[in-house]
């Protein structure tokens, strides 16, 4: 007796939208269940424009009950910010998409008045208790008093 049972495939994205702030980097994470190492999982940009998000194969985790795929994206570019569809296909042709939304937190600083130029702000990735420096470039030296720096928003 011979039984073959198709797996399914289920990809996951949590959370389905992310608040994100211009010059700062974002962990995607899709994670794939049903799959194996041979399950090709890819990062679309569907709006503002289609396009493929590069990942690295060292960026996919394969454990006994998910396959993981990671990206790391840099809003650089606000055309960057839009909806990503994560989509999964098996070798037999099973597949299973997700989709995370990415918005702009207006909210995370104020836009600069009419007739301001921008300034920018260089800060590395960082983890818990480390030294940053950061760097601000684009300022006139009496623009000193004006700038207001914000941590955690406040």
């Amino acid at each position: 007796l011979t039984t073959s049972a198709r797996v399914n495939l289920q990809v996951v994205i949590s959370p389905t939208t992310i608040q994100v702030q211009y010059g700062q980097s974002y962990e995607l994470i899709c994670s794939v269940y049903g799959g194996d190492a041979n399950t090709a999982i890819y990062w679309i940009q569907e709006e503002p424009e289609r396009r493929y998000a590069l990942t690295e194969t060292n960026d996919k985790h394969i454990t006994a009950s998910e396959v993981q795929l990671r990206a790391r994206i840099r809003i650089d570019d606000r055309s960057k910010i839009g909806k990503y569809t994560c989509m999964a296909q098996t070798a037999d042709g099973n597949s299973d998409t997700s989709i995370l939304t990415m918005q702009e937190d207006h909210n995370y600083y104020r836009q600069p008045s009419s007739g301001s130029q921008n300034l920018d702000i260089v800060a590395p990735d960082m983890a818990d208790n480390d030294y940053v420096e950061i760097q601000c470039t684009g300022a006139e030296a009496d623009d000193e008093g004006k700038i207001q720096w914000y941590f955690n928003n406040r």
